[in-house]
């Protein structure tokens, strides 16, 4: 299963981050748009329908009338459609690309993440037993020094050292709050 920060395995924060980057899901459809794009690279253009209709009814009404209706169909005898399709597959291609990019930095950022709030973590761990044996070995000199056996100088040294391990604390505590 592995280390687990904020309640998450690295793969379950990873897969979370790619469910729901907003960057990610939009190379998504970019994705989907170039496939469209090479469906329609693929189609004749639409035939356009022309209609004509003449009457004499403003000058000499003689009940003279003109009808024409004709179809009008744009053929491609160059070869673009072929091209028009090798250049939506070279789109298409590049869109994957640009996705697979978005989601190895994205993995990245998120294992980087997680590595560091995992350090944290431990180093969190290692300054609250520093500052427990710290507090510990205080009470022993404050009892050595009534019976003869340690220096105020002792006592001064370990309550600095205790200090500087919960300064560190601090510092971590502040660091984790900013990466979480």
């Amino acid at each position: 299963k592995g280390p687990v920060v904020n309640g998450l395995t690295i793969n379950q924060a990873v897969e979370l981050a790619l469910r729901g980057n907003r960057e990610l899901l939009a190379a998504r459809l970019r994705v989907g748009e170039a496939r469209g794009r090479l469906i329609q690279a693929g189609l004749y253009p639409n035939p356009t329908l022309n209609s004509d209709f003449a009457s004499d009814v403003l000058f000499a009404n003689t009940g003279e009338q003109n009808l024409s209706v004709g179809i009008f169909q744009p053929l491609s005898l160059s070869g673009r459609i072929g091209a028009q399709k090798r250049v939506a597959r070279v789109d298409i291609k590049r869109t994957f690309a640009s996705l697979a990019n978005i989601e190895r930095g994205l993995v990245r950022d998120v294992r980087s993440a997680f590595i560091e709030l995992l350090a944290i973590d431990e180093q969190l761990k290692l300054q609250d037993t520093l500052i427990k044996l710290n507090s510990e070995l205080i009470e022993g000199i404050q009892a050595g020094i009534t019976e003869g056996l340690a220096s105020e100088k002792d006592l001064n040294a370990v309550a600095i050292a205790l200090q500087q391990g919960r300064q560190k604390r601090e510092v971590l505590m502040a660091q984790r709050k900013s990466k979480a």
